[in-house]
């Protein structure tokens, strides 16, 4: 369910995403129940100044519906040069429907955030496992340690993905030179297991993980 055909600007697009660097409004999007969704608007982007929330449905796009799109050209749609405007028609969980026009902006998406949130508790945001995801949160946790933070919340709500390898990298931080996930083939082939490293910073800590359905 979870493999799509990407054309090249399809996958220009997505790649981008990883890298943390796009031109548009900001909103993390999926397909909810054969629905354009929002699964969360960005932090300090268009979307979230605008009034875009969490589980609006999209109905229009400049006027256009959204009826039978697919989720690949409904970004396409959205995305756009900074400086330019986009027209939606969303549907909010309380059922009103608003028209909400946004102008486009250069972001770049922060796949990591932190904060010390009380005393010894330290707060990580994993927004995506981008590039970038590992070095981010090896510096956060660096800094945190070095502010008293002993115990610590990791946040992976309405975090959708990125790439694998970056997730197993960052299971490091608890998992010590042990096997963190295990992929097994439907064809018979034989499982193949991916390792991690020693950089075990938090093996010791004690961890809470936030999920939920926005969660890959």
């Amino acid at each position: 369910q979870y493999s799509i055909y990407m054309t090249k600007s399809d996958s220009d697009n997505f790649m981008t995403q990883l890298t943390g660097d796009l031109e548009g409004i900001g909103a993390q999007m999926d397909m909810k129940n054969g629905f354009i969704t929002v699964i969360a608007p960005l932090d300090n982007t268009p979307a979230k100044s605008s009034g875009i929330k969490a589980g609006d449905i999209v109905l229009e796009i400049d006027n256009q519906s959204t009826t039978g799109m697919t989720l690949e050209k409904a970004v396409s749609l959205i995305r756009g040069p900074a400086g330019t405007n986009v027209l939606l028609k969303v549907k909010h969980l309380d059922n009103t429907e608003q028209k909400i026009s946004i102008t486009r902006a250069k972001i770049h998406i922060n796949n990591v955030l932190y904060e010390l949130k009380d005393v010894g508790v330290g707060y990580i945001k994993i927004s995506s496992f981008g590039l970038d995801s590992y070095n981010l949160m090896n510096y956060a946790i660096d800094d945190l340690k070095s502010r008293g933070a002993n115990k610590f919340i990791i946040d992976l709500r309405n975090n959708p993905g990125g790439y694998l390898d970056m997730s197993i990298k960052i299971a490091e931080f608890w998992i010590e030179n042990n096997i963190a996930l295990i992929q097994q083939s439907k064809t018979g082939e034989a499982d193949q297991s991916f390792s991690t490293g020693n950089n075990s910073k938090l093996k010791n800590n004690k961890t809470i993980v936030l999920v939920n359905a926005g969660s890959a």
